[in-house]
């Protein structure tokens, strides 16, 4: 059987559209069998199939990834099984899907209380998109009182970097390693698991764009009340 080691950003851009279409194809006959009548507003209309609030696909996958998730936020496992674990939460498609006519589809999802707020930043020159959530960036402030933990270093070896100018990786992770006490063996997994809020990941602190790392304005905003900088 086939094993997969991934992040959980890689999960999505490379399994997210298999899995896109297989549910796809499981909601095609229940939306036949409606002959075009919109749950909403009954007209008969070209329907199209909207996950339910708090079911969407992304949320679906990231529930069942955080059964295959170790502790450095990479997801491990047979994929085959966490394919058919997917699909299997999808199960009973009526609980998971609306099936809406167009106009019905967009005033439905308008008023997702679930949906993430997109956010554009720019940061030192770089387009950004924050998915809006950070669930973890309340970990901010612990993390600045446990200078013990890898999150506190790399946060740490970043700013201090910073003040010379823009970081890459591996000046990162050369900093991490011989000036605060990080394994090399470990160095890209705390750093993945940095990158997501998914499963058992550190939280959501940096990016990477064009050969450079970055942290998210909003959470360097909360570095900064926590943290000692001069950034």
């Amino acid at each position: 059987m086939a094993e997969i080691r991934c992040t959980i950003q890689e999960y999505h851009r490379f399994i997210g559209p298999f899995i896109r279409n297989r549910v796809n194809a499981i909601t095609r006959s229940l939306k036949k069998d409606r002959e075009g009548i919109c749950e909403s507003c009954n007209n008969v209309r070209v329907l199209e199939s909207a996950h339910v609030h708090g079911k969407g696909r992304r949320r679906i996958i990231e529930k069942v990834l955080q059964e295959f998730t170790i502790d450095d936020g990479t997801i491990m496992g047979e994929l085959s099984k966490i394919e058919s674990k997917i699909i299997d939460e999808h199960i009973p498609i009526e609980k998971t899907f609306r099936f809406l006519c167009s106009d019905c589809h967009r005033e439905y999802d308008r008023d997702n209380p679930f949906a993430s707020k997109k956010r554009s930043f720019v940061h030192r020159g770089v387009n950004v998109t924050g998915n809006g959530e950070f669930r973890k960036i309340g970990r901010i402030k612990l993390w600045a009182k446990r200078e013990h933990q890898a999150n506190h270093k790399f946060i740490k070896a970043y700013l201090e970097l910073s003040r010379t100018g823009n970081v890459t990786w591996d000046r990162l992770k050369y900093k991490c390693a011989r000036e605060h006490g990080l394994s090399e063996v470990t160095l890209d997994g705390h750093f993945n698991s940095l990158k997501t809020d998914g499963g058992n990941a550190h939280g959501k602190v940096f990016y990477e764009s064009n050969g450079y790392v970055f942290i998210y304005p909003v959470v360097m905003e909360e570095i900064k009340k926590y943290f000692r900088t001069e950034t």
